[in-house]
């Protein structure tokens, strides 16, 4: 698996990229470096793009997954819209399984299957953190 994140402070955004075996301990790590990121500044929108990805997660690592992003909230912050991009209707069931938990992301997200229909979504104005 290989991924690649940017953050750009001006557009508000960043924009995590993967290609190939996506697991738990890979989603975890790719959260962490955009989150310390020296650019990342809590409350930004993540544009994520997985139409390249291969999610097949094990029972119980969603639930994983929901508790590390939990347990670093407060450096994530709040008002951010996550835009999910997949290729399959398998990831976006994995999306959908992962938002459902209720446990995180109270914040808006939506899966597409379109790079621009997503961005453009993200770029919508909306509540921005202070």
């Amino acid at each position: 698996m290989a991924y690649t994140v940017a953050v750009d402070p001006r557009a508000g955004r960043v924009t995590l990229t993967v290609r190939g075996e996506f697991t738990l301990p890979e989603a975890c790590a790719a959260f962490d470096d955009f989150v310390n990121h020296p650019d990342f500044v809590p409350g930004m929108d993540l544009l994520c793009d997985l139409r390249e990805a291969v999610m097949r997660p094990r029972p119980g690592e969603l639930e994983a997954l929901v508790r590390h992003i939990h347990s670093r909230s407060e450096r994530r912050g709040r008002g951010y819209r996550v835009a999910f991009v997949v290729a399959s209707s398998f990831e976006q069931a994995v999306i959908h399984a992962f938002h459902a938990s209720g446990l995180v992301l109270p914040e808006a997200v939506h899966t597409f299957t379109s790079m621009d229909e997503a961005a453009a979504w993200l770029a919508e104005p909306h509540e921005q953190p202070a």
